[in-house]
């Protein structure tokens, strides 16, 4: 109990400073609004101004601020007296009017009554007849420090710091209490990482790529600071058993010795946890990456109904067989799979040197062939793309000049030459299906979400819709056009019959969580 209890009354006193903001709650006035936390706003403020080099800041600094926030938080819109009235009301609550706070307790470690006082408010000039500027005191500055996530950051250094000037001075039974608190603040992140991931988990959407920089530079910045530490705790640690092995010991110096090795120990452990503190971090950041890339694959995925928008098609016209294989050409696999034929191994088999037909120091298949391979899937990836360039180009053309157009609309203002190579290829067709699916097609992309499309082997065309609104931007004055089916169908030259999908510029999506207009 009297470990538990130990620095009893400093705690207390590090906890009566939030007493007076808490009180607030109780007043009677202003009961519309929360005083909690425009109470606390004004110590903000004046905070604020202390950072910006002021003496002070008086009561109608104070009153602007209040009416400022009042209208942004609750709509409501004060006068200048009104302001300044609700000024005079914090200023002499957090001040109390005048005199110290005083907070009454019970040190439960030493069985007495205890009191502190202290002040959050002061004055920091006066002048007769004149304006009062008011800052914070030493208690006000620690109160709004206690609330920085700085605090929650430097744990670990703090306790890394008493740690050593504990070993320093010999006093092994206070180190090894500071020990185990370090054990539990680095355990205490590694419940941080899982409250995190599982927020990735619930919604990646919550988490901007700022913040996500700012966590990996954060994370990065604070495990190096600590290793640091840590290593030469180590060291500190090693020095002073090597001091206490050296010399012959009493039986107080022995017991000191055993507290030691057990000090080391434990500090191992604690480095021990907090070295795997790195590898979750890699992996949470990897976690993160990954739920990104799919949230993205996810938002520009094209979704189709297969049995709805072909089979049922299908079997309720039931066209020509030719036509059934035109439409289901593109959905081929262009390269077969290689399968192992079982009769093979009837075959007679050709047994030669270990490692004949490679080059010295080779092993393994043969790299050049791979490098011609990737050469030829890049050749081909090139090719598709400037395919789909020139599908996007055909289809948002009329869009410079009209409103609202059709399908039959973009194809009319080919020439005959490109009509017939555009019909004749047969990736037009699902391009055509995926533009659909998409729905709306923002022509503003922001620089922020435009970084997170990248240039991918396969269902690249939201890639290239950007690139060509990067070429173009004089498309965003229309916001963002629509694409909808229509019972229409456009008969090709061809003999193929397609939608005769229709465009429109329409206002931009709602934002993740606003209403949507109409769902169709």
């Amino acid at each position: 109990m009297h470990e538990a209890l130990a620095g009893f009354g400093d705690r207390m006193r590090s906890l009566a400073v939030f007493y007076p903001v808490f009180n607030l709650q109780q007043a009677r006035k202003y009961p519309e609004y929360d005083r909690v936390a425009l109470g606390f706003g004004v110590l903000l403020f004046i905070l604020e101004s202390m950072l910006l080099g002021r003496s002070g800041c008086e009561h109608r600094d104070v009153g602007r601020f209040l009416r400022q926030v009042v209208e942004e938080t609750y709509g409501h819109r004060l006068t200048e007296e009104e302001g300044l009235e609700m000024a005079y009301f914090f200023l002499d609550a957090l001040r109390n009017d005048g005199h110290p706070f005083e907070f009454p307790f019970r040190d439960l470690e030493t069985g007495v009554d205890a009191a502190c006082k202290f002040t959050l408010v002061e004055t920091a000039s006066y002048e007769i007849h004149g304006k009062v500027l008011f800052r914070l005191s030493s208690e006000g500055l620690d109160l709004l420090f206690k609330t920085k996530e700085i605090y929650k950051e430097l744990r670990i250094t703090i306790l890394q710091l008493l740690f050593r000037q504990q070993v320093e001075k010999g006093v092994f039974q206070e180190a090894l209490r500071t020990v185990d608190n370090m054990l539990v603040q680095v355990r205490e992140l590694h419940e941080d990482i899982r409250r995190l991931r599982q927020r990735i988990l619930r919604n990646v959407g919550q988490i901007t790529v700022a913040d996500y920089v700012a966590l990996v530079e954060r994370v990065h910045e604070q495990f190096k600071r600590e290793k640091e530490t840590f290593f030469f705790l180590r060291g500190l640690l090693e020095e002073t058993q090597k001091a206490y092995r050296q010399r012959s010991l009493t039986d107080n110096e022995r017991q000191s010795f055993d507290l030691l090795v057990q000090v080391a120990g434990r500090l191992d452990l604690v480095i021990n946890e907090h070295n795997s503190l790195f590898s979750r971090q890699l992996d949470l950041s990897s976690f993160l990456e990954e739920a990104m890339l799919e949230s993205l694959a996810h938002t520009f995925r094209t979704r189709v109904n297969f049995e709805r928008e072909f089979v049922d098609g299908v079997l309720a016209n039931t066209p020509d067989l030719d036509v059934l294989r035109q439409i289901l050409h593109p959905l081929w696999v262009c390269r077969k799979n290689k399968y192992f034929n079982v009769m093979k191994a009837l075959d007679s088999q050709f047994v030669g040197m270990e490692n004949e037909g490679m080059a010295e120091g080779q092993v393994g298949p043969d790299v050049t062939e791979m490098e011609r391979q990737a050469e030829r899937d890049r050749l081909l990836k090139e090719q598709r793309d400037a395919r789909y360039r020139r599908y996007i180009e055909t289809c948002f053309r009329p869009l410079w000049e009209r409103e609202a157009y059709a399908l039959k609309d973009a194809l009319d203002l080919l020439a005959p030459e490109e009509y017939a190579l555009l019909i004749g290829e047969a990736e037009f067709y699902p391009f055509l299906v995926q533009l659909h699916q998409m729905g709306v097609w923002p022509l503003v992309v922001e620089e922020e979400v435009a970084a997170k499309i990248i240039d991918s082997e396969g269902g690249n065309l939201p890639y290239l819709f950007v690139q060509y609104l990067r070429r173009h931007p004089e498309l965003r004055d229309k916001k963002a056009v629509e694409v909808m089916a229509s019972r229409e169908e456009l008969a090709l030259a061809n003999g193929y019959r397609v939608t005769n999908y229709r465009f429109r510029i329409t206002e931009l999506p709602a934002p993740p969580g606003a209403p949507a207009a109409q769902e169709v």
